[in-house]
């Protein structure tokens, strides 16, 4: 690759590298930095000090990796002066999040080159250069994803293994002398009866949980990629419905989909039947097509669920606990009411009490609009942590794990309140013992008191586990990735955020009422309060109670945040704006098209604007969104039925 622009001997820079499959060769990752390394020698760089950053065995489909969240978090941070990787497809394949990096790299002033493909972003076309690699690395993809099937097809016709073993069979090589030779499944004689029994204790009625007991107790192995040993009920359906075990074998009955807003995929059931491969396997048969339907029906028959599976289900990606993001977690600030969604279509959040009149608050926000904005002011404010306080975050940690005469003292004292307790406890034990009908007051105070003893036990534990250094304290790398992740959940899919929403809500999210200066219109805002110390990892994070925290501590990693529920109106949002520029010259003013030309708005909006901010000022107010205390004389659109 030839430059147009020279490179300063001295410039700062981090070679990046990767590799999809855990199976490729481990030292691509050294050629990859040894390529760019070479390159920059013959640019007569100075490679002493060159930063290496990789992932290793992670498509580069996934947006969020280990190596890459390093590479981003040096950009945010200025880091280097310089990115050079191979070619562009070792940072992504895909055109958007690729062009993404890039342009987040160029605008913090880091250059980035992309060896193989040509790509220099000190050269003016460089954008069209990286869209159009990144086009040809996403054909070569889709040609090896080809490659692929048609390997697998061949597999398929010539009988060879596909996928993993199953339960009760075990795969072998006929020609042991050939490595690349294709495998085959035959069955494991010692485990056909187990697997017959199986079938026999479903077909006679059985549940899955006692026959899952069965398969565990007798020692029948799982299929190849099962994190556990022991057998579930869900394990149990899954042998039972398969067809290998009466000599039928499919394949493609399920299809892999790519998540696009994450990279990942998934697998989901094939939408094309016609498209799934069936073969007949009577060598692999265990059980016959009787007994195989007959456990199969009984299925059908013990289960209590008719709803629809997967996306079919209108319930599909929302959490068991939930039907939303914010469920029970969002209330009206004036009576404490939770907010509830009505409406068909788009939806909005109101308060519940004011559908009973038992609260005034009636102001409403669009569904999707309210989970946007406070998640991306969540989201905002993790990325913010990331790059401000982590190194803060992390000293509390350590402090707070390493502190040995510290936790000296707080072991000393909770032995002291666990004795008092189990004393006060055997004294009502004693009482008990004696009073063969003992009061309602004495029961209370034992059940009391073994909850404290209990509470404290557990306190306890905390302390020796952060005595005996347990749990590792997260490097800057670790936690700066942790914090990438949950900013990510946060902002994408909002389904999947409740989890990480409770953790880190210190109060509920308080829908406050507003009313617009100058008008009738009411809009709602949203108060809440979030403790970062709840984006440390979980076993550490356990380890560290709210309760240890100085009034110090708690304000400094406590956030209160307050988010618009709305999208303002032109006069309100730029209001304050136009006066400031139109008192920014006091010998000259502005006229009202320079204001909109600076605004970016028209002459007759700046004009509306400036008038706003002109009576706002005489009020002495800077926000014009007021809180409301009491319900407003006129409101606009307040009319809600009691039918809804």
């Amino acid at each position: 690759m030839y430059l147009q622009h020279s490179i300063d001997k001295d410039t700062k820079a981090v070679s990046y590298g990767r590799y999809s499959k855990e199976e490729q060769r481990s030292q691509s990752i050294d050629d990859q930095h040894e390529f760019n390394i070479e390159f920059l020698e013959e640019q007569e760089v100075d490679t002493s000090s060159i930063e290496r950053i990789q992932d290793e065995g992670i498509s580069g489909e996934k947006r969020s990796r280990p190596g890459i969240n390093q590479i981003l978090e040096g950009i945010a941070t200025k880091r280097w002066k310089l990115i050079i990787v191979e070619d562009s497809s070792r940072l992504f394949r895909g055109v958007a999040p690729c062009v993404d990096l890039v342009g987040r790299a160029v605008d913090a002033g880091i250059r980035v080159i992309c060896i193989g493909d040509h790509v220099d972003t000190a050269d003016e076309d460089w954008e069209g250069r990286l869209e159009d690699a990144q086009r040809q690395h996403g054909h070569d993809n889709r040609k090896t994803r080809y490659r692929i099937r048609r390997s697998h097809d061949g597999l398929w016709r010539t009988g060879a293994a596909i996928g993993l073993c199953k339960s009760g069979y075990e795969r072998y090589q006929k020609d042991p002398e050939n490595p690349k030779a294709p495998k085959f499944d035959r069955v494991i004689e010692k485990y056909k009866a187990l697997i017959k029994r199986a079938y026999e204790m479903i077909a006679s009625g059985q549940s899955t949980r006692v026959v899952a007991e069965y398969l565990t107790q007798a020692g029948l192995p799982k299929r190849a990629n099962s994190s556990k040993p022991g057998w579930t009920p869900s394990n149990v359906i899954i042998l039972i419905r398969n067809p290998i075990y009466r000599g039928e074998d499919c394949f493609r009955d399920t299809v892999a989909r790519k998540i696009h807003t994450t990279g990942k995929t998934r697998c989901i059931k094939n939408p094309n039947p016609d498209k799934i491969l069936w073969r007949s396997m009577p060598h692999l048969r265990m059980v016959d097509d009787l007994l195989w339907h007959q456990a199969n029906q009984k299925l059908e028959e013990l289960s209590t669920s008719k709803q629809k599976t997967g996306q079919d289900n209108s319930m599909y990606g929302i959490p068991r606990d939930s039907r939303g993001p914010l469920s029970k977690i969002f209330i009206c600030g004036i009576c404490g009411s939770r907010m509830y969604v009505g409406g068909r279509n788009d939806g909005g959040y109101r308060c519940s009490g004011a559908r009973q009149k038992e609260c005034w608050n009636k102001a409403t926000s669009l569904r999707e609009l309210t989970h946007q904005k406070i998640g991306t002011a969540i989201s905002k404010e993790i990325l913010s942590t990331c790059s401000d306080q982590i190194d803060i975050l992390l000293e509390y940690a350590e402090s707070r794990m390493t502190c040995s005469a510290e936790i000296d003292a707080e072991l000393k004292e909770l032995n002291r309140q666990i004795s008092e307790v189990k004393k006060k406890e055997n004294k009502l034990l004693e009482l008990f013992l004696e009073d063969m009908e003992p009061t309602d007051t004495v029961k209370e105070k034992l059940s009391q008191l073994q909850s404290d003893k209990n509470a404290l036990l557990i306190s306890d534990k905390q302390l020796q586990a952060r005595k005996s250094l347990a749990v590792a304290v997260p490097t800057q790398e670790q936690l700066a990735e942790k914090l990438q992740e949950a900013s990510e959940q946060m902002s994408l899919n909002q389904n999947q955020t409740t989890p990480l929403l409770r953790q880190l809500l210190v109060t509920p999210i308080r829908a406050i009422p507003c009313q617009q200066f100058g008008s009738s219109k009411v809009v709602l805002r949203a108060e809440f309060t979030i403790q970062l110390i709840h984006l440390l990892p979980d076993e550490l994070r356990l380890l560290l109670s709210d309760e240890d925290l100085t009034s110090n501590e708690s304000e400094l990693f406590q956030k209160t945040m307050c988010v618009d529920l709305f999208e303002p109106s032109m006069a309100p949002k730029y209001a304050m704006q136009a006066l400031k520029i139109y008192e920014s010259n006091t010998t000259r003013r502005p006229t009202l098209v320079e204001i909109g030309q600076h605004l970016g708005i028209s002459k007759h909006s700046a004009h509306i604007a400036l008038q706003l901010g002109q009576k706002m000022h005489e009020a002495g107010l800077t926000d014009p969104f007021i809180p409301l205390q009491k319900c407003p004389e006129n409101a606009s659109r307040w009319r809600i039925s009691r039918a809804g």
